[in-house]
């Protein structure tokens, strides 16, 4: 919520120094979504599919939303893929800095 509420009040939180984790929804051209909970580490969803990684990326396997069929070739979900993997590692060291309990 924090990207887009900022930018209804025209503040840029980069410019601040600050990450913001999300995305501002009115300023957003393209989706890509991360899930870690239901499935391993590095899977997401976009505008075309569903990814899900083996050990890494080239293994993992791809699933298109329009034809639940098997994508066969990945190469074009690879900047995706990177972009999830730093988000998650970004949350990941935050997590590591919240005070134990």
């Amino acid at each position: 919520m924090m990207p887009t509420i900022a930018n209804l009040l025209g503040e840029k939180p980069r410019d601040a120094g600050i990450v913001a984790f999300g995305q501002d929804l009115l300023n957003i051209d393209r989706n890509v979504v991360g899930s870690r909970y239901y499935l391993p580490t590095g899977s997401f969803f976009n505008d075309e599919v569903l990814y899900v990684p083996g050990t890494g990326f080239d293994d993992g396997t791809a699933v298109s939303l329009d034809t639940m069929e098997q994508v066969k070739d990945l190469s074009p979900y690879r900047g995706d893929y990177d972009y999830i993997m730093k988000l998650m590692g970004l949350s990941d060291r935050y997590v590591r800095l919240l005070p134990k309990r």
